[in-house]
């Protein structure tokens, strides 16, 4: 196959993945839920560590399975750029959370953002690992 061809569908997935991220985050949020909002970093590790909480850990590991793909994608979609990707990712995370609370869609919170980064890093690095040679 092609770089060309490899490239198209690089940006294909990845804008793909895009679409489906925002529906998940965003657009598929129904009714306002208030404006709540949550500034207390890494509580949820705090939760996990102190109290053993299975909903903390099933939210860190969430947020972070979200944007793997992310990490992944945007290195293989943009090559020149992929030392962004991490960058990016972060804006991208601070995007959505920022729209969550301004339509008041769910909760607004700093260790989403943290998470989300985390995973992008995750992406980025099996994408070093396994594609880059």
């Amino acid at each position: 196959m092609s770089d060309k061809k490899k490239h198209i569908i690089a940006l294909v997935l990845f804008y793909g993945y895009i679409s489906i991220l925002l529906w998940i985050t965003i657009f598929s949020r129904q009714s306002p839920t208030g404006k709540n909002m949550l500034m207390h970093p890494l509580w949820e590790y705090i939760a996990l560590f102190k109290n053993i909480s299975w909903h903390a850990a099933r939210d860190i590991v969430m947020n972070m399975l979200l944007f793997i793909p992310y990490g992944f994608l945007f290195s293989c979609a943009y090559v020149k750029y992929r030392k962004y990707t991490i960058i990016l990712a972060f804006a991208l995370s601070v995007f959505i959370e920022i729209i969550q609370l301004i339509f008041q869609l769910g909760w607004s919170e700093i260790d989403d953002v943290v998470n989300n980064t985390i995973g992008a890093f995750i992406g980025y690095k099996v994408y070093g690992r396994t594609i880059k040679k």
